[in-house]
């Protein structure tokens, strides 16, 4: 059995003609919540093996915001595609990275990360910002992993009404 969590960037602040969408960096706000994602993981000791994320400037303080309230480290792959890739250029890096790692973050961008979600798992959710899911997957190796639905969503943190 394998585990992906899911991570959408924290809140980042609107993008202006000054700086460009890449470089937007996480608002004051979006810095606390990052942190306290990372704190749920390790209160619920869903600490990750590893970690793939995105290049850009707002995935990057999240990550190192969510390690600073989990208190853990681990290895971490930056990876230029999640910025304008797909969920498919996510699936083959977690293929191509994970090998024994059994629990995998990803921190990424929409609408990748709800595309993930939707394809792994047949279940249709919209991340918000700072969210994060936790999907099981009954793989005894990454790189079984493909975009068709074989996951089960196991939770998302917040709760997300509807």
């Amino acid at each position: 059995m394998k585990e992906l969590l899911i991570l959408r960037h924290s809140i980042a602040v609107p993008g202006d003609a000054r700086t460009p969408d890449f470089e937007r960096p996480l608002t004051p706000h979006g810095h606390v919540l990052a942190e306290t994602v990372g704190v749920h993981l390790r209160h619920q000791q869903l600490l990750p093996d590893l970690v793939l994320c995105s290049t850009a400037t707002r995935t990057r303080a999240t990550l190192r915001d969510l390690m600073h309230g989990a208190e853990w480290e681990a290895p971490v792959f930056y990876e230029d595609d999640f910025y304008h890739g797909g969920s498919q250029q996510v699936l083959d890096q977690v293929a191509l990275r994970a090998k024994d790692a059994n629990r995998v973050l990803i921190v990424g961008h929409n609408p990748t990360v709800s595309e993930l979600i939707r394809h792994l798992a047949d279940s249709h959710v919209h991340m918000q910002p700072a969210t994060l899911a936790r999907l099981v997957l009954e793989l005894e190796a990454w790189r079984e992993l493909s975009s068709f639905a074989l996951a089960q969503l196991d939770g998302l943190w917040p709760a997300q009404g509807g």
